[in-house]
């Protein structure tokens, strides 16, 4: 009989999985010791599988059990933490539609609040918040995947808390995001209350 260790998890193409066989138990324990060491950063954000079947294939072990039928399986555990990795990556879609559901902005007003938000993050942290493509125009720095994007596109995407729910570090980002946020929202209300009293300055002076 063959002893198979399987990792699995999600992504937004789908579900995946690492997968390795042995004859021998301590062979098995000690590959599912190398796993867990080396996925350290991604602890919490797979699920852990134990099979026996009579064969080292992964083919027998979606005949075994047909939950893993339709799983893409890496044999080799850095290709499965490289995809792990990538799926946890915020993208700026992913921070939009959290922002916007937190909001009542206009599409510019995000814009201008993702552009000071990944400054903020990259300043203190040293890397990128999310992965997107900025533009030059005429109006400042834009981003470019929110040229075309709608309202209704942000508000059905759900991304954010999945992503982050997986992530060891992601409850500290959305302390950092909803901080600033709430930053940038006081300013906008003190630029509005300063904005209200100038134009009030000549209806004193009429009166």
């Amino acid at each position: 009989m063959y002893l198979h260790f399987i990792a699995v998890m999600q992504d937004g193409n789908g579900d995946f999985c690492y997968h390795f066989a042995s004859h021998h138990s301590e062979s098995l324990s000690r590959q599912r010791q190398q796993f867990l060491t080396a996925t350290q950063s991604i602890k919490g954000s797979y699920g852990l599988h134990y099979l026996k079947t009579t064969a080292a294939s992964f083919k027998s072990v979606q005949v075994v059990d047909p939950y893993f039928e339709h799983m893409v399986v890496y044999n080799e555990s850095t290709l499965f933490i490289n995809r792990a990795l990538q799926s946890q990556q915020l993208t700026v879609l992913d921070l939009a539609a959290y922002l916007y559901q937190q909001t009542t902005m206009t599409m510019d007003e995000l814009q201008n609040l993702l552009c000071g938000l990944d400054a903020a993050y990259l300043v203190k942290f040293n890397q990128p918040l999310f992965r997107a493509t900025f533009v030059v125009t005429n109006t400042g720095a834009k981003i470019k995947a929110l040229s075309s994007v709608t309202a209704s596109e942000l508000q059905q995407n759900t991304s954010y808390q999945l992503k982050l729910a997986s992530r060891r570090d992601g409850l500290a980002i959305t302390t950092f995001i909803n901080a600033y946020l709430q930053r940038y929202q006081s300013q906008l209300t003190d630029a509005l209350n300063s904005q209200l009293l100038t134009d009030l300055e000549p209806l004193k002076a009429s009166s």
